[in-house]
């Protein structure tokens, strides 16, 4: 387990306290040699890659090709970044970024969907190959919760405690003149750090070359829920009304008037229902969350050669208990239509036709897959 134990983890260090495992990486996500395969095989471009030197972005016309070869993708056109160009600016000292590495690194993609089965949060991932004695950035704050994971090298990170708690913006985020550092990690290869959003940080190399991994939380919070809320309430009529030209006029009519506001926006909140503000959280997280297949290939590829005509029995040992299907001390419970489908004692067939009569397509398919894969149920 990444994070040890889970319930301490959100009792202890969940936006609240860094945590640091060492060694606790098992795959490491990346090494160089996947530095290199991303150089040597994909096309790559500014949209997935830049530069930093001295705290500072570099001209992408340092490490590209020729400005008018671009690529489009989802981003509109992008200019083609040159690899050799690219390892020359390394090998003078300049910091290296991979965005959204999850997508073409498949352990990282790997550990990016363990985390986020665990925070329920979706994450999303850079790569920094930084050279040797390389100063990083200056201090800083995230807008986001981050994991860390340090693949080759040692890498210094100096910590500043926040002071305002679960900060929900940069203007709320501390801008204090900062003193020696409250924390001093080297993070060496296999270790994962774990820093809540707020908290100030410098990074930098030790005299080697570094890689390491940061997934970061796009986290949603009760106030985007209460926003949301506040938006709904916000359409009644009663809201539409200019204020009074008494009360622009009088501050003691404006402060009663602006007592009634309240009193009728709190009614107003109190009349909005759950169900139309919890879409917020999809539209706060839709674009990055990885959908999961409901099914393998090879299940989709077992599918298409299953016909209607086909017949259901339940598998050897399975048997019917009310609404479960059981097999010795193993229990599934499908839907009730599922059940009603293989009729009183399962023994009766029924056919794949007659089943996805009974269930939505969508959810008829992935439950009868799974069902015979795992031997509930046989098809002849």
């Amino acid at each position: 387990m990444l994070l040890g134990d889970t319930d301490t983890f959100f009792s202890e260090y969940w936006e609240e306290n860094y945590l640091h495992r060492r060694g606790r990486i098992d795959p490491i996500p990346a090494r160089f040699d996947d530095v290199d395969r991303l150089l040597h095989d994909h096309v790559l471009s500014t949209s997935t890659v830049a530069l930093s030197a001295n705290g500072s972005l570099l001209d992408a016309e340092r490490y590209t090709v020729d400005p008018t070869t671009l690529i489009t993708g989802g981003d509109g056109p992008q200019t083609v970044v040159d690899p050799d160009r690219l390892l020359a600016e390394f090998q003078h000292g300049a910091n290296v970024v991979f965005h959204r590495v999850e997508d073409y690194l498949p352990a990282a993609a790997a550990v990016a969907s363990e985390l986020e089965s665990i925070v329920g949060q979706p994450l999303r991932g850079n790569m920094f190959l930084t050279p040797p004695g390389s100063p990083g950035l200056p201090p800083h704050v995230d807008g986001a919760d981050v994991f860390v994971f340090q693949c080759e090298g040692v890498k210094r990170w100096e910590l500043w405690r926040r002071v305002i708690p679960r900060p929900l913006c940069e203007d709320e985020f501390n801008r204090r003149e900062l003193t020696e550092p409250e924390v001093v990690i080297d993070l060496e290869p296999g270790d994962l750090l774990y820093l809540p959003r707020g908290w100030d940080h410098r990074v930098g190399a030790a005299a080697e070359s570094s890689l390491s991994i940061s997934l970061n939380i796009r986290t949603v919070t009760h106030a985007h829920l209460a926003r949301a809320a506040l938006d709904v309430a916000l359409q009644s009529e009663d809201f539409r009304r200019a204020v009074s030209p008494e009360a622009m006029c009088d501050p003691a009519v404006l402060a009663a008037e602006a007592k009634q506001v309240i009193d009728e926006l709190s009614r107003a909140i109190a009349g909005v229902d759950a169900a139309d503000i919890t879409g917020v959280v999809d539209e706060l997280v839709g674009a990055v969350k990885r959908p999961k297949p409901s099914i393998t290939l090879q299940q989709a590829i077992d599918a298409i050669g299953l016909t209607d005509n086909h017949r259901l029995r339940l598998g050897d040992g399975v048997v019917i208990d009310g609404t479960d299907l059981r097999r010795g001390d193993a229990v599934v419970t499908p839907p009730a239509a599922f059940i009603a489908g293989l009729g009183v004692t399962g023994r009766d067939p029924t056919t794949v036709g007659q089943l996805r009569g009974a269930l939505p397509l969508a959810a008829a398919e992935p439950l009868l897959l799974r069902l015979l894969d795992d031997g509930w149920v046989t098809a002849t």
